[in-house]
């Protein structure tokens, strides 16, 4: 995969990306960014966090750092393959789950596909939790998929495929993969409800696989 483009305004990590990618070009800011100038197959990012975490003030979309409005503008512009959003798990319940909500409508809007994981940093080994929502989002429309695009994609679904016998390591943390009308989705929300006071419903969103 290549990467043809940041979006990050701290110089520090500027500089980091600069060493590493030396000849690809940084946004300074998401607002600049022009979708529609660019062609890209997968378009990812962790649009900013502090609106929903617990260690701030949890001001949600009322915060000026509250920035996913600009992030779907984007998506919507540059229309890609995939969308790959990351974020804190506070964005689960704020507003009873009419953030995440929101979220989802926005992508499927856009002709996309929509599953939200919650994977924490020791599912891969790290010696903390540290919780993540991944949304993942698969464009099903063809109208602008290239025949380079789908011969990837093809191959793609030959190595997941190759990837059907592999056993899971047996761990205290894994993936926590929320499936069917359980999965973190509108569907779930609407046979279900949005209080998220209630411990059924947080049963099954903390259900680990």
């Amino acid at each position: 995969i290549k990467t043809i483009a940041f979006c990050e305004k701290d110089q520090f990590c500027k500089s980091v990306l600069s060493k590493h990618w030396s000849n690809t070009k940084i946004y300074n800011d998401v607002r600049d960014i022009k979708g529609s100038e660019i062609k890209a197959d997968i378009v990812s990012g962790g649009f900013p966090c502090q609106p929903f975490s617990v260690a701030g003030k949890r001001r949600g979309k009322d915060d000026d750092r509250y920035l996913w409005d600009e992030t779907i503008r984007v998506v919507a512009e540059t229309k890609p393959r995939w969308f790959v959003g990351e974020n804190v798990e506070g964005i689960i319940n704020i507003a009873n789950g009419s953030v995440l909500q929101q979220i989802q409508k926005d992508l499927e809007a856009e002709s996309f596909q929509v599953q939200c994981l919650v994977i924490p940093a020791s599912g891969i080994g790290a010696w903390h939790q540290r919780k993540r929502v991944w949304i993942i989002g698969c464009n099903i429309s063809n109208s602008n998929i290239s025949a380079e695009t789908k011969r990837r994609q093809h191959e793609i679904d030959e190595k997941t495929n190759d990837l059907k016998a592999y056993k899971k390591p047996d761990s205290k943390f894994n993936f926590t993969m929320l499936k069917g009308t359980e999965t973190i989705t509108r569907t779930y929300y609407e046979e279900h409800g949005t209080n998220t006071n209630d411990s059924s419903k947080k049963r099954v969103i903390n259900r680990s696989d």
